[in-house]
């Protein structure tokens, strides 16, 4: 959470001499001129504290309203930051409503201040408000038929820009007074819609400026840009006071600069004027004798000053965030207890060292460049650079604003920053996340692609092969080549489960049968020199998964078990049944864990092993494919992995399956394959040529009367054109027109106890079972599952 903004305070101001005391302390030695100079020197000092008071004052005012202008321009720069992040994401830009609002809720969760976050289409609605709670007046509403002008100009600027732009001081459609910024999503000039963040002008203010001894002591406002008072506060309600000596500090938000105006409280102002001087004066002239009372109440004026001086410098060095002052050469003048803690030095190792040997070489640069910037109004500017702490490099984002002399030139820089690491660290997650989603995307694709190329291939490889006889003398050479697509099926369906799209066939499994079958299989694989040992849970749960795809899973972990223990070693397989009660995986889960006494791995390893193409091993021993398709299968089945390791001790995989609350349905009794026949009318829809010809051969062959189209419209529009008297419809699920799953969504509303087959190999939106009734087939498909699941579908719509 970005910190509740900077405590204020002033340690620039030198304790006062002690030489002006010990002058006034030598007049006692001569009566008469002890009494002339005396009460000259009391004049003179009577003057001189309310010159002193006055400009204390001042300067605590004004060097006040300084930081809390940095204050304010921290919490509303991360803000805006936020609302511009927020109309780069997929989800603005992609107009996924859901996802938008997910991330919105996560956003006003981490950041206080937001009255709403809002996604607007081009039109001007408001179409998503987060929170919705206290928001709802706004929702849906046309933001072209605000009140305000200023909203209809705001809201210009941003779609004609396509930059951010803010509003001035505006009637709320949820009530009350704030400011609103917009940034249009997508192409500039053809933007398809905004992000609207809204503030409301009280909560910024009791958020920033909280602190009873601000409140106590200083009365201050904020004027929007028409010179319109957008909030005031005053400690002393009976006198509004004047505003003439305030100081002010401009405020930029966005395109408009607001005025902070900051001003003594009465409490203050009387800690400047009392009476006491005075009284002392008149008593001085008549009683020259009080002068040393009148000396000794300055003297106590005096340590007042230096306690209020001891208790800003107690907020300055107590708070969290990085404060530092420097010179126009950089060199430390000041360094914060924070800063020195966080760089491991003492203040005395910084005086009069430069501070850019602490930046990472890559970042000086700008830094320098950032700097320079500070010569010129408005004197202000903020960078984020990498600096080499005492635990190693961190980003840090600094606020850095100079401090003019009366010529107006650059003498000291005052920096507040604070450390975004962690910060950068989720942004970086959030990127790698987005380029996984993206490569997945692809490869589910590609995989769709290649599918209908082998469903070809395979199909027509398959009825050539029964065609020729045992003894033909291109059979052999045609085994090989039905051998090399059916590898290139393999590492489709590895792509797939990569960009969790393959599609399941899902059924009860039992892990513990499932771990004995693949042992069977695994000596010749994990090698002599590793004892394999299964410690089975007597008890354990069924799941509902793909069989063979759970095997996949068992087999790439004991695989990269083996390749971690070179020169042998244990590896244990087991199962448990575990319950959760973590919020993001709550329930009862079966648990397959694979152990090994390997190499183990570092913490920046394991950070990665999910990734894909990463790969530890040689090259040319690993395509890094293989925990990342694990991955997938399991995320894919509803489960999560966990992983333990240190380096030497080695690595624990445990995949966790939600466990099947319900006992499966006993298996129909098997038919022989020359019952695979039938004589009932089906509808084909499939984009693909040479793929709808082949389930359109292999089809007919079989005795059906088939009606091939390309699209899942079409395939509608022939059922109504047969009257519905179709036995069952074939569809693809990514089609042109209109897809299997929008086909089929149609025909069930027309014709409910209508069989459907989804036959396919990539399905982008849906890899969920087909509904009650359907079934769905993977490509690529060979003659005789295709006729085999087309009958048993057919006798199962049998009334």
């Amino acid at each position: 959470m970005i910190p509740q903004c900077i405590s204020f305070g002033n340690e620039f101001f030198k304790p006062m001499q002690r030489k002006d005391s010990q002058k006034r302390q030598s007049t006692w030695r001569l009566p008469i001129a002890f009494f002339l100079l005396g009460s000259a020197l009391i004049g003179g000092v009577l003057l001189w504290t309310f010159e002193l008071d006055e400009e204390h004052l001042d300067s605590e005012v004004e060097l006040t309203a300084a930081q809390l202008r940095l204050r304010l321009d921290a919490w509303i720069g991360a803000r805006l930051a936020i609302v511009k992040h927020l109309a780069l994401s997929p989800e603005a830009r992609q107009r996924d409503h859901v996802g938008f609002t997910g991330e919105s809720t996560l956003i006003t969760r981490l950041y206080e201040g937001f009255q709403a976050l809002n996604w607007v289409d081009a039109e001007g609605f408001i179409r998503v408000i987060v929170p919705v709670k206290g928001n709802e007046p706004a929702l849906n509403r046309n933001l072209h038929d605000h009140p305000s002008k200023d909203i209809q100009e705001t809201l210009d600027r941003a779609l004609e820009t396509g930059e951010m732009s803010a509003s001035g001081v505006i009637p709320l459609l949820q009530g009350g007074q704030g400011f609103v910024t917009y940034q249009s999503i997508g192409d500039p000039s053809a933007p398809s819609g905004l992000v609207n963040g809204v503030f409301r002008i009280e909560t910024l203010i009791d958020t920033c400026f909280a602190e009873g001894v601000l409140r106590e002591g200083y009365r201050f406002r904020l004027v929007d840009p028409s010179g319109q008072v957008a909030y005031s506060y005053n400690p002393d309600s009976e006198d509004e006071g004047s505003w003439s000596s305030a100081a002010r500090e401009p405020i930029q938000i966005v395109d408009r600069t607001w005025t902070l105006e900051l001003a003594a409280a009465n409490r203050q102002l009387g800690r400047a004027h009392t009476l006491g001087p005075w009284a002392f004066a008149a008593i001085g002239v008549v009683l020259f004798g009080l002068l040393a009372l009148l000396l000794r109440a300055n003297l106590s004026r005096l340590g007042e000053l230096q306690e209020s001086r001891a208790r800003y410098r107690l907020l300055v060095e107590n708070v969290a965030d990085l404060i530092i002052k420097v010179d126009r050469q950089g060199r430390f003048l000041y360094a914060s207890p924070s800063y020195c803690n966080t760089f491991g030095k003492t203040e005395e190792e910084l005086l009069g060292r430069e501070f850019l040997p602490l930046v990472h070489d890559e970042d000086q640069r700008a830094t320098i460049d950032a700097m320079k910037t500070l010569h010129t109004p408005p004197h202000a500017c903020s960078l984020e650079q990498r600096s080499m702490t005492r635990d190693g490099w961190r980003w840090l984002a600094w606020s850095n604003t100079a401090v003019l002399n009366p010529a107006g030139e650059v003498e000291e820089i005052i920096g507040v920053g604070r450390d975004v690491t962690v910060q950068k660290e989720l942004e970086a997650k959030l990127i790698q996340s987005q380029k996984l989603q993206a490569i997945g995307q692809l490869a589910g694709g590609i995989a769709h692609d290649f599918n209908n190329i082998l469903q070809s291939m395979i199909g027509y490889l398959d009825l050539v092969i029964n065609e020729l006889g045992e003894d033909h003398e291109v059979l052999d050479d045609l085994r090989q080549v039905e051998e090399g697509a059916e590898r290139a099926t393999a590492l489709t369906r590895q792509l797939l489960a990569f960009s969790r799209k393959q599609v399941l066939h899902l059924e009860a499994v039992d892990l513990n049968g499932l771990v004995h079958g693949v042992l069977r299989m695994l000596d010749p694989i994990i090698g002599a020199n590793i004892q394999i040992d299964f410690v089975p849970d007597p008890k354990l749960g069924l799941v509902h998964g793909d069989l063979h795809q759970l095997e996949q899973v068992l087999v790439n972990l004991c695989v990269n078990a083996r390749d971690a223990m070179p020169n042998g070693g244990r590896l244990t397989i087991r199962t448990e049944t575990r319950t959760s009660n973590d919020p993001e995986h709550q329930g009862v889960f079966v648990s397959m864990g694979v152990e090994d006494e390997g190499v183990g791995m570092e913490p920046e390893t394991l950070a990665q092993i999910f990734y894909p193409f990463f790969t530890t091993k040689e090259t040319g021993k690993g395509t890094g494919l293989g925990l990342a398709t694990t991955h997938g299968i399991v995320d894919q089945h509803g489960g999560f992995i966990e992983v333990s390791s240190e380096p030497g001790a080695g690595s624990t995989f445990t995949v966790f399956l939600p466990q099947l609350s319900e006992e499966p349905d006993s298996a129909p009794p098997e038919v022989s394959e020359g019952q695979w026949r039938g004589t009932g009318t089906l509808v084909v829809g499939e984009d693909d040529v040479s793929v709808r010809q082949f389930i359109s051969r292999v089809l007919e062959k079989a005795g059906y009367t088939v009606h091939p189209v390309p699209n899942g419209r079409e395939a509608v529009e022939v059922v109504d054109a047969l009257g519905g008297n179709v036995d069952a419809v074939l569809l693809d699920v990514i089609m042109p027109v209109l897809g299997g799953r929008g086909a089929a969504a149609e025909l069930h509303e027309r014709y409910p106890s209508l069989p459907i087959l989804f036959v396919t190999g990539y399905d982008p939106n849906d890899n969920s079972p087909p509904p009650a009734g359907n079934r769905i087939l993977s490509k690529p498909v060979s003659p005789v599952t295709l006729r085999k699941t087309v009958y048993e579908l057919l006798e199962e719509s049998k009334p």
